[in-house]
C-alpha cells in the first residue's frame, strides 16, 4: 500500500514538474518572439532611413565609404525583413521542423556573411585611411567599392548555395527537436568550418587588429593636440600673466575632444561586434569539435544577440556620424510633415 502511494506521489511530482518545464519555455518562446518582432521593426526602419539618406543626399553619395555603409545596411534590411521573420515562425513548434530550416539557414547565412564581411571592408578602408591616405584617395574609388561589395555578396551567397544542397546538409533528421535551425544540428562539420572561418573568425579577428591600430593612431594623435595645446597655453601665461586660449588652441582643442569621440566610436564598434556576434560561434564550434549538445536557453540568448546585431550596426555606423544625423532628421520631418499634410 505504501508503495502504491510512494509511485502516485512520484507520478504527481513528475507531472507537475513537467508542467513548470512546458509553461517555463512557452514564456521563453513569447519573450523570444518579442524580442525578434522588436529587432525586426528597428533593423527594417533603421537601415531604410540609412538607405533613404545616402539616396536622397548628394553630399553622401561624394564619400566612396559610403557605398559600403549602403550596403552593409541592405544586408541587414534584409537579414529583419527575411531572415528574423523565419526565426520567429521556428518558435511555434509546428513550423521548426527540417523543412522550414533548409529555407531558413541558407537566408541566415547570406545576409549575416555578407553583413560581417561588409563591416570587415569599413575597417579596412579605415585603416588605409588613417595610415596610408595618399594610398586610399587614389586606389578607393567608386568603382573598388562597388567592386568589394560585389565580391561580398558572390562569395557569401556561394556558401549560402551550397548550404542548400545535400553536399553540406545532414542525410538525418535531428533525433531531438530544436528550438532554432542550429547549423551544427543539420550541416555538416566540414562546411561549418569552412563557413564559420570565412564569415565569422576572419572578420573578427581582423576587425579587432585593424581597429586597435586604429584606436592607436587615435590615441596618438589625441596626445599630440593636447600637448599642442597645453604648451600654447603655458606660452601665453608665461607672457601675460593670464590663462587664455586664442582661436588656434581654441580649435586644437575641438578637434582633441573629437578625436576623443572617435576613440569612443571605435570602442563601441569593435565591443558591440564582439559581443554580439561572438557568443555564437563559440558555442557552435563546441558542438561541433566536442560534439555535445549545450542548453537550448543559452543558444537561444545567443541567437537573439546575433540577430540584434544586424539593428544595431545601423546606430554605430551611421547614428555617430553628424551628416546621417541632420539627414535623418531631414527625412523624419518630411515624413511627419506628409503625414499631417503639410
Amino acid at each position: 500500500m505504501s508503495s502504491n502511494n510512494s509511485s502516485l506521489f512520484i507520478n504527481a511530482f513528475q507531472r507537475e514538474n513537467n508542467t513548470h518545464v512546458h509553461l517555463q519555455g512557452f514564456e521563453i518562446r513569447i519573450l523570444t518572439r518579442c524580442f525578434f518582432f522588436v529587432t525586426m521593426i528597428i533593423a527594417v526602419t533603421g537601415n531604410v532611413l540609412v538607405i533613404t539618406a545616402i539616396a536622397t543626399s548628394t553630399k553622401l553619395q561624394s564619400y566612396k565609404n559610403n557605398w559600403l555603409l549602403c550596403n552593409l545596411a541592405v544586408a541587414d534590411l534584409l537579414q529583419g525583413a527575411i531572415a528574423v521573420p523565419l526565426r520567429i515562425v521556428e518558435t511555434f513548434p509546428s513550423f521548426a521542423n527540417y523543412i522550414s530550416c533548409r529555407v531558413a539557414i541558407p537566408l541566415s547565412i547570406l545576409f549575416g556573411g555578407t553583413s560581417n564581411i561588409t563591416i570587415l571592408f569599413i575597417s579596412v578602408e579605415r585603416f588605409l585611411a588613417i595610415y596610408y591616405p595618399f594610398f586610399h584617395i587614389d586606389f578607393f574609388t567608386s568603382k573598388v567599392a562597388k567592386s568589394l561589395i560585389g565580391f561580398s555578396w558572390f562569395t557569401v551567397g556561394f556558401f549560402s548555395l551550397i548550404s542548400a544542397t545535400h553536399l553540406t546538409w545532414n542525410e538525418k533528421n535531428p533525433s531531438q527537436h530544436m528550438r532554432f535551425c542550429r547549423f551544427p544540428v543539420y550541416l555538416r562539420k566540414e562546411y561549418i568550418w569552412s563557413l564559420y572561418s570565412y564569415v565569422h573568425i576572419i572578420p573578427i579577428s581582423l576587425v579587432v587588429v585593424l581597429y586597435g591600430f586604429i584606436l592607436k593612431a587615435s590615441c596618438q594623435q589625441a596626445h599630440r593636440i593636447h600637448q599642442q595645446n597645453v604648451a600654447v597655453c603655458i606660452n601665453r601665461f608665461s607672457r601675460s600673466g593670464k590663462l587664455t586660449l586664442n582661436a588656434k588652441s581654441s580649435s586644437n582643442l575641438s578637434l582633441y575632444l573629437k578625436k576623443f569621440k572617435g576613440i569612443k566610436v571605435v570602442s563601441v564598434v569593435v565591443g558591440l561586434f564582439i559581443v554580439l556576434v561572438l557568443p555564437i560561434v563559440v558555442i557552435d564550434v563546441i558542438d561541433v569539435v566536442q560534439g555535445t549538445r549545450p542548453s537550448p536557453d543559452v543558444v537561444q540568448l545567443a541567437v537573439c544577440m546575433i540577430y540584434a546585431n544586424n539593428c544595431v550596426n545601423v546606430f554605430v555606423y551611421a547614428g555617430f556620424n553628424q551628416e546621417y544625423r541632420q539627414n535623418f532628421k531631414r527625412i523624419l520631418r518630411r515624413i511627419f510633415c506628409w503625414s499631417r499634410r503639410c
